[in-house]
């Protein structure tokens, strides 16, 4: 038993040792269980922690892993899987505790994908580095678990699983190179693929491009073709085998907008900003570049080795210069976070030095006199200081917390680098001391946990009133906010939409709430975008927010639910209260659901040239029109003057009959500081800022409240930047109302149902009528009518309708996400293909096969390293000369 507890101890300590770390460093931070600190930060805050409610509901029986009718009216969020991580059992954790502990049950989340990072790490470098003494495994896997890219992108929690198993490939890719069994390789690889496609899709370009490096520099002549053809077969299968979690959401991000947007820019060559950024997540510690350095003086004695090591490197690190080629490594573009693939160079870094180590030992030459061995502890323990003050004074006490996709200034990344070199320097010191072993142990263990508690303490669990730009929405306070919502009548199955007027939770609150709003922050097409727009609503990039929209547009959308601190007026009457919200409805709404003639149906919008709305309000009254056959306009532009006065804009206008008035953001750039109206300053609702006066161009239709018979006075400085077609308009009130109260009401004949699977509309019609459903149009929605299929029209911007038929109508809607059915079978397919190569592998060997693979590898080899490398390079260097 002993021996037995002695093998598997340096398992064991990799595995404590970060559990007892964070632990640690929770206590002194306060973080849970020792205090109320999350990690909820980022956007591990913003989208993954509202996931993960839905996560929990699915385990408790209440969520549709399709689509959910709740976020963004209608999306498809098959991608939870293979983006969120749902497929990734230590995310299952999240089932045993209780739906309020969530943001806190996540520490322990943290915690253990840490710890499994060390330990995968500790296994395969055991594995591969027989010689090394078990101590130098456990610090390269501390190395490892706690290395820049792990402190600096945690809050991506599902990405830190594929720096786990990453490891765990690249064994099994050895293994496939050296003609052993590939299942360990296709297995991982697998795993990769459901856990996150995204982190998977660079896993994969490094196989390519280090693959071809392998061929060239280290295999034999004659086995090249068979290798090509093992490694393409298997990468394959292992593709093949996740199609029908991957292939499904590929082409939901494919087609969303967010991937659509291009965010190259060629003048980010040599941005030294963006270069510290990048670099700051490989050079946090100095020890293993010792020792890869050693190596690369050895060259003559193991020439392939440091050749195809070196050439793998360069291929991951060039990106940190030549941003371009960067980009094309992140699918094309991406927003923040530069480096999302740093845990490759990274664990090529420490493979490097423990390649070292295995061969040549530790090598240390100690210094020949008790002297320079004083000297040399002096020496190290003033750098160790002055490195620690650096690092406390540039760094830690400037930027302690901060939003990490947000990066850090020059001035603050090279004081992170200077730390570093330090850092290389004290190492360098600690080796070379002639004390006894396990003191130098102790040494370098000693500024190895200086060093990490500087780094775990700037990056993990930051308090929310911290976080940079103070409290957003992308803490923990909007989700125990939503919670609260979510309490509120539990077993209110109103169709109507929730609206939180205060805005003080973030985008997908509804994911939290379970209860059904228009906002989300996720996946969705250009025109669900531009239909948002249309209909007043505030947009941000990829980001669909609820705040503005008028009336009109709230009535048609079913939004009938307001969350608020503030006391409502007459329209609305009070139906609860959490511990922060009043909860209000109208006292008369429209009905979820319209019925409206079927000569009416009607998708114009009038678009830009650049596909995006061009006049709210005329959309807005064709809607108006075609839904209820009106002839009149619901919506109307005011006149206005404009006059400029001591330093202020100043526009006027009478408002005679009661109505709502609306700032009508038409305008490119409106930023406009300390509005006005009457003059009282008007406060913008932002995410958790009581005192917000900025007016920004994607506000969209701002309220400005309720007028009659009086004039309307608005001032705001004139340096500001603001465009001469920003609008204002009006909606009467009571021609509002009198359309709500005078509605007619189907609901007695014909009911509409929305629950977690399906939407339902059952009872009479009469001929030539049709159903406006707020839901939005997804691609995969399919409908029946008594049994029978029917069309799904995609009408009045980006929302659904069907016709109704003349008597009894059963109508079902439901939603597959599109490519499932095929993507099943590739799979199933793959799953055969794959036992019977598995069985044969040894043995399968066919020239023509082989040869036909390795054509086609190396053309797309060739192609891939020109489309990411040289003819960035060259399009950089050409705008160079150029400019």
């Amino acid at each position: 038993m002993n021996r037995r507890l002695k093998k598997y101890s340096i398992y064991i300590f990799a595995f404590i040792i970060p559990i007892v770390f964070l632990l640690l460093l929770y206590g002194i931070k306060g973080a849970y269980p020792f205090g109320r600190v999350t990690m909820s930060n980022g956007d591990m805050g913003k989208a993954y922690l509202p996931a993960y409610y839905s996560l929990w509901d699915f385990f408790h029986g209440n969520f549709n892993i399709f689509f959910d009718f709740n976020i963004g009216v209608g999306t498809n969020i098959y991608d939870f899987g293979a983006i969120y991580g749902f497929l990734d059992p230590t995310n299952w954790l999240i089932a045993i505790t209780s739906r309020e502990s969530i943001p806190y049950f996540l520490n322990f989340i943290l915690i253990i994908k840490i710890a499994l990072i060390s330990l995968t790490s500790s296994i395969v470098f055991k594995k591969l580095f027989k010689k090394v003494d078990n101590y130098i495994i456990v610090f390269f896997s501390l190395l490892y678990a706690f290395s820049g890219y792990v402190l600096v992108y945690h809050t991506n929690i599902p990405w830190l699983t594929l720096t786990a198993l990453f490891p765990v490939l690249i064994l099994g890719y050895k293994n496939m190179l050296e003609n052993k069994s590939p299942l360990l390789y296709i297995i991982t690889l697998f795993l990769c693929m459901i856990y996150s496609f995204y982190i998977s899709y660079m896993i994969i370009l490094f196989i390519l491009f280090s693959s071809f490096a392998y061929l060239i520099i280290m295999a034999k002549k004659g086995s090249k073709n068979k290798l090509i053809f093992k490694l393409g077969i298997c990468t394959v299968l292992a593709i093949g085998l996740s199609a029908a979690v991957s292939f499904p959401v590929l082409y939901q991000t494919f087609n969303s907008y967010r991937f659509s947007v291009n965010y190259m820019d060629i003048k980010k060559i040599f941005d030294i900003n963006l270069i510290v950024n990048k670099l700051m997540v490989l050079c946090f510690y100095g020890f293993p570049f010792i020792y890869l350095f050693k190596l690369i003086k050895k060259y003559k004695e193991n020439k392939k080795q440091v050749k195809f090591l070196l050439v793998t490197l360069f291929m991951t690190t060039i990106t940190i210069l030549f941003d371009s080629a960067n980009q094309m490594w992140h699918t094309g573009n991406y927003l923040l976070f530069p480096y999302r693939f740093a845990f490759i160079p990274t664990l090529l870094i420490l493979y490097g030095a423990l390649y070292y180590i295995n061969k040549y030992g530790l090598d240390i030459k100690s210094f020949d006199s008790k002297y320079k061995n004083v000297l040399s502890i002096i020496m190290a323990t003033i750098l160790l200081v002055v490195s620690s003050v650096l690092y406390y004074f540039a760094y830690f006490k400037n930027a302690i917390y901060y939003a990490p996709a947000y990066g850090v200034s020059t001035k603050v990344g090279i004081a992170i680098i200077v730390s570093f070199v330090i850092s290389y320097i004290v190492y360098l010191s600690l080796i070379k001391l002639k004390i006894k072993k396990h003191n130098s142990y102790i040494l370098i263990l000693l500024v190895f946990f200086i060093q990490l508690f500087f780094h775990s303490y700037t990056y993990i669990c930051i308090p929310n009133e911290y976080q940079i730009g103070g409290s957003d929405d992308s803490t923990d306070e909007t989700a125990f906010l939503a919670n609260e919502v979510y309490n509120f009548a539990k077993n209110d199955n109103t169709l109507y939409r929730y609206k939180d007027l205060d805005y003080k939770m973030n985008n997908n609150y509804s994911l939290i709430t379970n209860k059904p709003s228009i906002s989300t922050w996720h996946m969705f097409n250009k025109d669900k975008l531009i239909s948002h727009d249309v209909y007043g609503y505030q947009i941000d990039f990829a980001q669909l927010i609820e705040f503005g929209g008028p009336i009109i547009s709230d009535q048609i959308l079913g939004i009938n639910r307001f969350l608020t601190q503030k006391t409502l007026g007459e329209d609305y009457k009070l139906i609860g209260k959490t511990s922060f919200y009043n909860i209000y409805e109208y006292k008369k709404s429209l009905p979820v659901g319209l019925i409206y003639e079927t000569s009416n149906k009607d998708n114009t919008l009038i678009l830009s040239k650049d596909n995006e709305a061009k006049d709210r309000v005329e959309n807005l009254n064709v809607f108006y029109q075609k839904l209820f056959n009106k002839n009149d306009n619901i919506v109307e532009y005011i006149d206005y003057k404009k006059v400029s006065q001591d330093g202020k804009d100043v526009i006027t206008f009478d408002v005679d009959e009661k109505s709502y008035i609306y700032i009508d953001d038409t305008c490119d750039e409106c930023y406009i500081n300390d509005i006005t109206i009457n003059g009282n300053k008007l406060v913008i609702p932002y995410t958790n800022s009581d005192n917000f006066t900025t007016y920004v161009k994607y506000i969209n239709d701002l309220n400005i409240g309720i007028y009659e018979n009086t004039q309307i006075k608005i001032e705001y400085p004139n340096k500001e930047r603001i465009n001469s077609k920003l609008k204002f308009i009006k909606i009467s009130y009571d021609k509002l109302w009198d359309l709500v109260n005078n509605y007619k009401d189907y609901s007695d004949s014909i009911k509409l149902d929305i629950d977690d699977y399906k939407i339902s509309v059952k009872g009479k019609s009469t001929s030539n009528k049709s159903m406006f459903i707020p839901v939005s149009y997804n691609e995969g929605l399919y409908a029946y009518n008594n049994g029978k299929k029917i069309n799904i029209d995609k009408v009045f911007g980006n929302y659904i309708s069907v016709d109704l038929i003349e008597g009894d109508n059963d109508i079902v809607i439901k939603f597959i996400p599109p490519l499932l059915n095929i993507s099943v079978i590739i799979s199933i397919i793959c799953l055969i293909v794959l036992i019977f190569y598995i069985k044969n592998y040894e043995t399968f060997n066919i020239d023509i096969l082989n040869m036909a693979a390795a054509y086609a590898y190396y053309v797309f080899v060739i192609f891939m390293l020109f489309y990411i490398y040289v003819s960035n390079i060259l399009s950089i260097i050409k705008y160079k000369l150029v400019s």
